[in-house]
């Protein structure tokens, strides 16, 4: 049924999804440029609802105004989509360095030193 069909999916997709995961951010952000231009131009994901919220909560703008602030929400939109995948090759590594620069805090603190890490 479909728990079958959702773990065929995620069997299927999930490799593809953590592959991508692996590039460098320079190449998903140009994953992220290649999907606002599918997403904006050619299937026109949700335009009508964003530009009708937008007129809502911005009633002085023109609509050349709306429109740049729709084109920023959807490259935003896509920037997250790839950083969230991102995340799941990035996830040890970001946790790795919290975990240092909270002990390095540590240290600094109960040894009175004050660190600069910039």
């Amino acid at each position: 049924g479909t728990f079958a069909m959702q773990r065929l999916v995620y069997i299927l997709v999930y490799p593809l999804i953590w592959c991508l995961s692996k590039l460098p951010f320079w190449a998903l952000y140009g994953i992220s440029d290649v999907l606002y231009g599918l997403i904006y131009y050619i299937i026109g994901y949700r335009k009508k609802g964003v530009m009708a919220n937008l007129r809502l909560v911005f009633p002085e703008k023109s609509t050349a105004e709306l429109k740049t602030i729709s084109k920023k929400f959807y490259t935003h939109l896509c920037d997250m989509v790839v950083e969230a995948i991102k995340s799941l090759s990035i996830a040890g590594l970001s946790t790795r360095l919290i975990a240092y620069f909270r002990s390095r805090n540590e240290e600094a603190f109960y040894s009175g030193q004050r660190r600069n890490y910039t």
